[in-house]
């Protein structure tokens, strides 16, 4: 357990060098198809209800982000990116209540500022984001805390 979170937490280093970078070059080369893209996996992790739906939707729209900068290296990382949100949503979902939810405003400012165009808040967003992350994995009992198993179809990922 503990070295599972020392090497999501590793990663989560990297995606804190990557990622906030490419919101911010999203918010000044999206173009209106990207931003629709972005605001659409908004809404479907905002109306999520299950696991399953939550996870694609927050990689859609991590994903989009690093479309939207247009850069071809940075779009390389998306195969990287797609499987350490994979890791992260095992451990994070599965382990610390209420992490999604909680996180959900932190990618709403993102959108928004991507929207806005503004690259400084659009940065400051995403750090926002993975911090919140990288303090739910990085809480000592992170890996101890399980969540009840929740009948399919209950409304548990958005609070109201």
């Amino acid at each position: 357990d503990k070295l599972d979170r020392e090497l999501l937490l590793a990663i989560q280093e990297v995606r804190s060098i990557i990622e906030p970078a490419a919101a911010a070059l999203a918010a000044t080369r999206a173009t209106k198809q990207d931003r629709q893209r972005i605001n659409a996996a908004l809404v479907a992790m905002e109306t999520s209800n299950d696991q399953a739906s939550a996870t694609a939707a927050d990689k859609a729209f991590h994903l989009a982000i690093l479309d939207a900068t247009h850069n071809p290296v940075l779009q390389g990382f998306r195969g990287a990116i797609d499987t350490i949100l994979s890791a992260v949503f095992v451990v994070a979902v599965d382990s610390i209540a209420g992490w999604f939810e909680e996180n959900i405003a932190n990618h709403a400012a993102t959108a928004r500022a991507i929207e806005e165009g503004d690259a400084k808040k659009a940065r400051k967003a995403m750090e926002q984001v993975l911090g919140y992350t990288h303090s739910k994995l990085s809480r000592k009992n992170a890996g101890a805390v399980r969540r009840a198993a929740r009948p399919s179809g209950t409304r548990s990922l958005r609070k109201a």
